[in-house]
């Protein structure tokens, strides 16, 4: 997918100045020796307090090993910065790729030697695989719960299993880490690459990949992102124009066939691309996202049965109750109006009817909100679209703690879109990141006791990421990662 985005040459850093940096202190030695810590303090945790039930543990264990990242990647950072400054070439995209699959290799190991989490998602998984390639088509004796495009790779999967014996777990672990490391070198080409290693290098966010499906729609939704952001900054020839805008609308429109959110930020840029005036490019990107969309629906529309079990598949999650991890549910909570469960991820009984309508209509203002930002300000019709997913996922009225991966990819695509970010925010960058990644670990899995206000502090440092991720969208200049700063 990284194949898709526009490129400028990259222009040759000045000559360094001064001394030349310690080999200690450049950021390359850094970031290795964080991934280096990464995978260490995973495979502690997990041959340890995690062992027994391998779904639970000692949260503090979690904070001891979510510092021990944050101490090396705060030095990574200011190094780059420090470096940049002195008209050196800091880190480079290529070192976060292959930093990134390397932290993804090592906890794959870690999984297959030592343990993991035991995660009932992936018996859904294999369940809907063995269905498609033993029988042609999804599940109908039981809601299919993804959609088609998920399914099919879920049949990938079962293929690599039965090829190689490797275990159904770990062979979608293998499918969607590839994924995952196409996303990364899409970010890392596109975007400032300290904000890329921070987003990515944390093992609570990175694990998802290898247990859960969201790395799927998110590489699709970010390389249809990055396509469009390299046409909103340059007003190409209409030919040109029309193939890039075909291309972001086809890839966020196979996104959306494997989950919603892909779809709407592809909502968003046809609604700020048609305000603009570039309405020949809007209905083209329209166009291409409706094909992409439709394309993993048809080999299952044939049948009455398989129609059936797509419709299904929508139904399950419309029909779905509010959960005590979303974020509707605190206000409500707090006001009275919903009882505190004895733990999260679980549905909220005895909610008021009265106010039984709130989180549907938070979810309503969530989504339409950036669409009306976008026919109001066309001009940051970048990060409207950013916006779109990260504001569905928050007024769910599930929070699922999968959905780390997406928003750590979109922080990262509107934070590093920034050309020049001081020291303390990129700190403040890292802080936040790893906040979320390890708060949203106590209340899943561990169910910590006080998991209520473990949800509070996560929402509000997830909120502050995707408003800085949104502001910071628009780049000061057309410069790219690996120019001189």
């Amino acid at each position: 997918m990284s194949a898709a985005v526009d490129r400028v040459p990259q222009v040759p850093a000045p000559p360094a100045q001064g001394r030349t940096v310690p080999w200690a202190a450049r950021p390359a030695v850094l970031l290795w020796a964080t991934v280096v810590i990464a995978v260490a303090g995973h495979a502690v945790l997990w041959d340890g307090p995690f062992r027994e039930g391998q779904s639970a543990g000692p949260y503090w264990s979690v904070v001891t090993a979510g510092l021990a990242v944050a101490l090396p990647l705060a030095a990574v950072v200011v190094a780059d910065h420090r470096v940049r400054r002195s008209g050196r070439v800091g880190l480079r995209p290529a070192t976060v790729v292959m930093a990134s699959a390397a932290l993804l290799l090592g906890l794959l190991i870690v999984q297959v030697l030592v343990g993991g989490p035991d995660d009932s998602d992936l018996q859904v998984y294999q369940r809907q695989g063995v269905a498609l390639i033993d029988t042609g088509g999804l599940p109908v004796d039981q809601p299919a719960e993804y959609p088609p495009l998920g399914v099919i790779v879920f049949g990938l999967a079962t293929l690599l299993d039965r090829a190689l014996p490797i275990g159904f777990g770990v062979a979608v672990g293998v499918l969607l880490a590839a994924l995952w490391t196409g996303t990364v070198v899409v970010l890392a080409r596109r975007v400032q690459p300290w904000a890329v290693a921070t987003m990515t290098l944390w093992p609570t966010i990175t694990l998802f990949v290898l247990i859960r499906y969201d790395a799927l729609p998110t590489a699709f939704l970010v390389a249809g992102l990055a396509v469009a952001a390299g046409l909103d900054e340059r007003r190409e020839e209409e030919a040109d124009a029309r193939r890039a805008g075909s291309a972001s609308g086809l890839l966020l429109g196979l996104g959306a066939a494997a989950k919603w959110t892909p779809g709407l930020a592809a909502v968003v840029l046809a609604i700020g691309w048609w305000r603009a005036g570039r309405r020949r490019l809007a209905t083209w990107f329209a166009a291409a996202t409706a094909a992409g969309f439709l394309l993993p629906h048809v080999p299952f529309l044939l049948t009455a049965e398989q129609r059936g079990a797509v419709v299904d598949a929508y139904r399950f999650h419309a029909i779905r109750e509010l959960t005590a991890e979303s974020l509707p549910f605190l206000p409500l909570h707090l006001l009275g109006f919903a009882p505190r469960p004895d733990r999260p991820w679980v549905g909220v009984d005895g909610l008021d009817p009265s106010v039984a309508w709130v989180p549907t209509a938070v979810l309503l203002v969530v989504v339409i909100g950036p669409a009306v930002a976008a026919w109001r300000r066309p001009d940051r019709v970048l990060g409207w679209a950013l916006l779109a997913p990260l504001a569905f996922m928050l007024g769910n009225r599930i929070y699922s703690p999968q959905f780390v991966l997406t928003f750590a990819a979109l922080w990262a695509l509107g934070i590093g879109s920034r050309d020049r970010t001081p020291a303390w925010q990129r700190l403040a960058v890292v802080g936040g990141t790893g906040a979320a990644a390890t708060i949203g670990w106590g209340i899943w899995p561990n169910f910590v006791d006080y998991w209520l206000p473990l949800s509070w502090a996560l929402f509000t440092v997830m909120i502050a990421l995707t408003v800085a991720a949104v502001r910071w969208s628009q780049p000061e200049s057309p410069q790219l990662p690996g120019s001189g700063r």
